[in-house]
């Protein structure tokens, strides 16, 4: 009787949330969630998968790369009170890990690189969840969204049902995580930071922005990331209060003025709102008292001119994202962006904006004290005024010598001189003596 029982008890449910789209070289913990690649380099399972190996298994024969081949590794998300037996309502924790885990792998990516170097989308890191009973999964269901709710199929075996890896990921190797980041922004989010905060609104922009997904037009992500900075610095829809605030983070790192930009770039606009200055709001609050005898055309005119003059003393990042948002507020409210001319292509604009956000997010949390730049941060941060002067950031293939103005060569040559610091100071600390007085000899770091 017990037997029989037994034999009538339905199979447990079980559920697996996984990353089948990314490689990891370890495990990786983020706002209480693990994510433990299936199989390490040696093809070896980890303990906490070894109960669902079978499973994975057979839920990855759907998941097949260039070449038809099916998946025989992938990304199992796990949380300690858990293990990888995962509910429904675990996806929603999951996912905002996942994103903070593509946020973290998404600042090393490498632009421009001459001989390759590291890179990865939002699209590698979309979580997938599945439900399934007994211990070996042999049939699929699929749901898909629609705008009143979902729409299922089902009737397809594991393995027969496919899903292609997207052209936009690359599995060929391992994400590269910066793991000092990571932990602060793990750090941040058990805090409770105000930064964490900001960035769940933001996330959702950067990660659409960044699907590297043909069907998401440029000027699409360039909405996207403008609000996404403008949610991140809180700056309440206002190009003027988000070209403060980011240029107030990055203002340690300037090095060129919009005047000298203008020098390579001649599009780069002076003009400013009236409704997005501080002089010009305040200005119109005060006309309203001025006599009128009083030619407030020659004011306005004594203040555009003031506020032209202001302008060329602005680092250019200051300039830049100002201009970002611009551009996301012709597209938004006029329908195109051909009104005016841009100091920067919606090319450069997506690129210096990826480059630039991870960045942004890293000095926010060194200001809540989560996080120490490093050497490589910092060489990104410097970075950025200078390949904004630059019009030649892509070198051409067929050229021995690289151009000391494209992208790679900037990076390289602030490295250079960074390193040359470092060295110099390490002289002077060793043998103070021999140089009281004296200042390291020029062409160092700056």
């Amino acid at each position: 009787m017990d037997a029989t029982a037994l034999a009538a008890e339905p199979p447990q449910e079980h559920g697996l949330i996984f990353l089948p789209f990314v490689r990891l070289k370890q495990t990786y913990a983020v706002a209480g969630v693990e994510f433990v690649p299936l199989r390490d380099g040696n093809g070896n399972l980890p303990p906490v998968l070894q109960s669902a190996a079978s499973a994975v298994d057979q839920i990855l024969s759907g998941y097949v790369d260039r070449h038809g081949e099916r998946f025989r590794n992938c990304v199992v998300a796990t949380i300690p009170s858990k293990g990888w037996d995962l509910k429904e309502d675990d996806f929603g924790t999951v996912e905002w890990a996942a994103s903070l885990l593509f946020l973290a792998s998404w600042a090393r990516n490498e632009y421009f690189p001459r001989f390759g170097g590291t890179y990865v989308n939002s699209s590698n890191f979309r979580p997938v969840g599945q439900r399934f009973t007994g211990d070996v999964p042999t049939y699929i269901s699929i749901s898909a969204r629609r705008r009143d709710g979902h729409v299922s199929d089902g009737g397809y075996k594991h393995g027969k049902f496919t899903f292609a890896l997207p052209v936009q990921c690359s599995i060929r190797e391992n994400a590269d995580v910066d793991e000092a980041f990571l932990k602060a922004l793990d750090n941040a989010n058990t805090s409770g930071a105000a930064t964490i905060g900001r960035l769940r609104t933001a996330m959702p922009f950067i990660q659409l922005a960044n699907t590297d997904d043909d069907f998401v037009i440029g000027l699409a992500e360039a909405i996207l990331m403008g609000s996404a900075f403008e949610q991140l610095v809180r700056a309440d829809g206002s190009a003027y209060r988000l070209a403060q605030k980011f240029g107030q983070l990055f203002t340690q790192f300037g090095s060129v003025t919009v005047e000298e930009a203008q020098k390579t770039r001649q599009d780069i606009s002076l003009d400013a709102s009236p409704n997005d200055h501080a002089v010009w709001r305040a200005w119109k609050y005060l006309r309203r008292w001025i006599p009128q005898t009083v030619s407030t055309q020659k004011i306005d005119a004594f203040l555009a001119a003031y506020v032209k003059a202001a302008h060329l003393k602005w680092w250019v990042h200051r300039k830049w994202i100002e201009e970002l948002y611009d551009l996301r507020s012709k597209v938004v409210h006029k329908g195109t962006h051909g009104s005016r001319k841009w100091g920067w292509t919606l090319f450069e604009h997506l690129v210096m904006a990826a480059h630039g956000l991870p960045l942004a997010v890293k000095l926010l949390l060194v200001e809540n004290r989560f996080y120490q730049l490093s050497d490589e941060d910092r060489i990104r941060c410097l970075a950025v005024d200078r390949l904004l002067h630059s019009t030649r950031w892509v070198d051409r293939r067929d050229v021995a010598e690289e151009s000391p103005d494209t992208w790679t060569a900037i990076r390289s040559k602030i490295r250079q001189d960074l390193n040359w610091e470092r060295a110099w100071e390490a002289v002077r600390k060793k043998h103070p003596d021999m140089f009281d007085g004296e200042d390291a000899p020029s062409g160092g770091f700056s």
